[in-house]
This record gives structure tokens, sequence and C-alpha cells, in this order.
């Protein structure tokens, strides 16, 4: 199978980037609200590049007063996707991994808004046939606010949860137009401010659940090294996630769903292939170890699915340790 040459998706991206429920049912409603609530987190997938959150912040789901995850990301690029050609798959010299260590909380301020937080720490390596390199930084920060726009006063079986929310992202990482390292590892951000709107419904059918997550994120316009104004397009995301509860304190889930970034302006001109596709799958189990402490894994491959491109293709695994503060 013939390789691209080593840096091209990444030297092309540098100018074309990328209720309360019925008294019988209370019990096990709410305990499957707690599994929700361990796994919300896991639907938060980045591409490699670039580690600031595309997708859902952290949410309080059940009825708590605060929570607060330690946990880690683990990503490998293993190939990459063109618009003109198929994926391909990189030769194992290629290597391009990065692990985003991460601490992200939330804080009911009245019954139906909450703030939100994510604070991220990226290591990146990347090696090459006689190359090597390896970097770690601030990946961009998260804060945030949400809404419950429909609650569940009293259960019915066909109304949904939601809630609303808004995010600031800063661009504490580094970002490509940025990078002063040959190979890139040194890459930890999208460089730009960006706001970020979504709604995250949640419906559960004890012992089925389901959640569908909607975002757009836009940045706002900066210049990179005093003649060059990028103007980043905006990040379309979706995730859909049926989970079932297999046992008292275990729940497993499978999720899939796209992202979409848009194409860029470089001093005003759109630049061609520069809009980025590409499909997240993911399967993640969650276990109670006890009334205030979950445990989150989950795994994501963007290989299973089409069609990608004008993007790097990884593998990863979420792991998250998760504490809630009750009202």
């Amino acid at each position: 199978m013939q390789l691209k040459p080593l840096l091209s998706n990444r030297d092309s991206s540098r100018f074309a980037t990328r209720a309360e429920p019925a008294p019988a049912k209370a019990g096990a409603l709410g305990m499957t609200l707690c599994f929700l609530l361990s796994v919300l987190p896991n639907v938060i997938w980045s591409a490699p590049c670039c580690t600031s959150s595309a997708g859902a912040p952290s949410l309080i789901i059940a009825n708590d007063e605060a929570q607060i995850s330690l946990g880690s990301r683990l990503f490998s690029v293993i190939g990459d996707s063109y618009k003109s050609s198929p994926a391909i798959f990189r030769a194992p010299y290629n290597k391009e991994k990065t692990t985003v260590l991460f601490v992200s909380g939330a804080y009911r301020l009245t019954p139906r808004w909450q703030i939100h937080f994510d604070l991220p720490f990226s290591l990146r390596s990347r090696s090459a046939v006689a190359a090597s390199s390896s970097h770690e930084s601030l990946a961009d920060i998260v804060s945030g606010v949400a809404f419950e726009a429909i609650e569940e006063l009293e259960y019915t079986p066909w109304k949904p949860r939601l809630l609303v929310f808004f995010d600031l992202i800063f661009p504490a990482g580094r970002s490509v137009y940025e990078s002063r390292d040959p190979l890139g590892s040194d890459i930890h951000g999208k460089g730009f401010f960006s706001g970020q709107a979504g709604l995250y419904f949640w419906k559960v059918w004890d012992p089925w659940d389901a959640s569908l997550l909607l975002s757009c994120q836009q940045g706002t316009s900066r210049k990179f090294g005093g003649t060059e104004r990028i103007n980043p397009g905006n990040t379309l995301f979706a995730s859909l996630n049926i989970g079932f509860k297999l046992l008292r304190r275990l729940r497993m889930g499978l999720g899939i769903g796209p992202s979409y970034d848009s194409t860029i302006k470089i001093n005003g001109v759109h630049q061609p292939n520069s809009n980025k596709l590409v499909w997240n799958v993911s399967a993640d189990a969650a276990v109670i170890i006890s009334n205030n402490w979950k445990l989150n894994l989950s795994y994501s491959d963007q290989t299973l699915l089409g069609p990608t491109f004008n993007t790097t293709l990884s593998r990863g695994a979420l792991f998250s340790l998760n504490r809630t503060f009750e009202l």
C-alpha cells in the first residue's frame, strides 16, 4: 500500500485546516440516571492534533449539586483520509500519540442552571523514520453554563429532558499555525477563541436509555505571524448513544456520530480541501463503585465508518473517575 508523504496531512492543514419519575420507578430510574451521568464525558472526542474539547462539556444530569471528574484520554493516529483517495493507514514507524490528562466539573446554581469547566493537559509524541519529538502543554480550556430547558417533573415514556449549554473555549494550547516543531508534536489546540452552543437530550426507559448531543463551535478570526488572518470554519458535532443496564451497577453503551469542520478563510479567501469530516464510533462501560463514585471506560474508533476526508484517523480510549456531591 502506497503511503502519503510523512507530513502531508499536517502541512496542508497549516494552510487549509481542520424528574422526578413515578414513585414506583424512582429507584430504578435514579440508578440509571447515575449511569448516564457517569457516561456523559465519553462523548467528548477530538482529533489528537487539537485536543480542545468538541462536543459535550461536563454536565449534571442527575439530582446532584456538583460533580468533579479526573481522567485521561489516549489517542493514537493510525491513518489519514483525503478527498481525492481512500483512507491510508500509516506505516508502523510513522507514529503520533496523544495523552490528555483532564479535570472537569460542574456546579448547580439553581435547580435549572449550572456552570461547568474542563481543564486539560496534553502530552504529545511524534516519530518518523529518523526523527522523533515530544511536547507537553495545557490544551484549550473550556468553561460554560447550561440550562435545563425541558424538565421531567413527572415521568412520561415519550418526553425527553433537555439541557441547553453555552461554552467559551480559550486557546491555551499552541496551534498548527504556531508550531515550532517540524513534526508537529507541540500542537495542542486550535489557536482560536471560540464559542460553542449545544443541545443535550436524554431519556430513560429502564433498563434502556438514550441520549443525543448536537453542538456547533465557531472561532474568532486571528492573525498569525503578523501577515495571514485566519478565519476558522465552524465545527458541527453530533453523537447518539444508546445504553443498557446489564447489572445493578454496570451499564454498557454504544455511540455513533459525525464531526464536520467547514472550510476556513485566509485573508478572506476560502481554502479548498480545508473542510473535514470524520465519524466517531464508541463503546463504553460505566461502573458505580458507590453512591458518589463512578468509573468510566470507553473506546473510540474513527476508522469504522465513512465517508471521511481531509483529516487524521485515530483510535483511543478514555478512563475517568467521577465524584458527585448530593444536594
